[in-house]
């Protein structure tokens, strides 16, 4: 193996192909591949800016994205080269109604996408509620549909789960499903069984915000870090009184909670643990500056599918402490990258969080040890068994 591969990379899948020859790969045919994502925002947008950079050097695939035309992020991902094809979208629940003629012109760029670079594949990201109506203009230009399955069931409390059964219907009319964990892999069958055989099982890559780890001074608290939006399959709550236990076990911390949603309640139990609070929509410099600022990450789920901001988490050298629930606990190796919680209470969380409180030196190992694992997580890992799918 040469310096800078690993099994799965890139130039790996190449001489694969190749039979050793990485000359004639990048003369030879390369195959063609649409990705496709026309959600705005959230972590699939990083999930985006991390395909085109890790693809733009890519010797053996012509990559390309369809997306909508507000994403966010848009100019660092223009940034790295990438073909690009913006389609119009809607930015609300009303322009999603009355958006129509904004449907009619996405057809229209798509089919015209399509028809001019005749792609092999076409991997949709994530659905989109308007994902339905797009299906035809794959079947007409007859490419295979690969479709990447966050969710197969809605998470309580979050008013975007009303429309998972709409987009996973989309999906599983797809020629191959990716699911992201076993637990969300299980689901999908659960509701039909019929597509075992298009389905296929990865995993969440790690996302690396680029940031220098910033020391803890020596003998400060324990810098626990909750990220991502509040809702309340979230677990802030949970976290709070595992916090306010530890205090009281005399185990002091220094909790950050960043992310948008209600805090309710919870706001002056925030204030009384000292907490740095950020209540509002992030950038990717607010969770880069986060990650960098903190020890450990703590996911205090009721309920996950798997959890990007357990990959961000990990991609900065973060360990993660996770509750038992869904997919969460296929994320963490317990001793060598984080800790999976005994259940889904405070107590659990609290007691996973302990040993790191009572001596925060813990951490360093554990932060080696996600260095050591990053190249079996990276994106180029990851989009390489998915480009072997496309061709399953």
């Amino acid at each position: 193996m040469e310096s800078g591969e690993w099994p799965g990379s890139v130039t790996l899948l190449c001489r694969r192909a190749t039979g050793g020859d990485v000359g004639a790969c990048a003369m030879g045919e390369r195959k063609r591949v649409l990705f496709q994502y026309l959600g705005r925002r959230g972590a699939i947008t990083r999930m985006v800016l991390e395909l085109a950079q890790t693809l733009r050097d890519a010797p053996h695939i012509v990559a390309s994205f369809v997306l909508s035309e507000d994403v966010e992020g848009s100019d660092a991902i223009r940034g790295t080269g990438a073909d690009i094809t913006y389609v119009p979208t809607f930015s609300d629940a009303v322009g999603a109604v009355a958006g129509a003629f904004a449907l009619r012109s996405l057809r229209a760029k798509l089919r015209a996408t399509l028809e001019a670079q005749r792609p092999d594949a076409v991997i949709e990201l994530m659905t989109h509620v308007w994902s339905p109506f797009l299906e035809a203009e794959f079947r007409r230009a007859r490419v295979r549909r690969i479709a990447v399955v966050h969710d197969a069931s809605p998470h309580p409390g979050d008013p975007f789960g009303l429309a998972t059964g709409w987009l996973l219907a989309s999906a599983l009319r797809a020629d191959r499903i990716v699911a992201l964990s076993n637990h969300v892999a299980g689901q999908i069958l659960a509701k039909n069984a019929s597509v075992r055989q298009q389905l296929g099982v990865l995993f969440h890559p790690v996302f690396n915000y680029a940031q220098r780890k910033q020391p803890r001074a020596p003998g400060a608290p324990l810098r626990v870090l909750f990220l991502g939006r509040i809702l309340p399959y979230k677990g802030l709550d949970l976290l709070v009184a595992a916090l306010e236990e530890l205090r009281a076990r005399g185990l002091a911390t220094a909790p950050t909670i960043l992310g948008d949603g209600s805090l309710g309640v919870l706001k002056p139990r925030l204030e009384a643990l000292g907490a740095r609070v950020v209540n509002r929509w992030l950038e990717d410099v607010d969770i880069a500056e986060a990650l960098a600022d903190s020890d450990i990450l703590v996911a205090p789920y009721r309920e996950a599918s798997q959890s990007g901001v357990a990959a961000a988490a990990l991609g900065a050298g973060v360990p993660v402490v996770v509750t038992p629930a869904g997919g969460l606990p296929e994320q963490i190796l317990p001793g060598v990258d984080g800790e999976v919680a005994a259940g889904v209470t405070a107590s659990a969380i609290a007691d996973a969080l302990a040993p790191f409180a009572a001596d925060p030196s813990r951490v360093e190992p554990y932060s080696r040890r996600i260095i050591e694992l990053a190249p079996s997580r990276s994106m180029d890992v990851f989009v390489n068994r998915l480009l072997e799918m496309v061709g399953e």
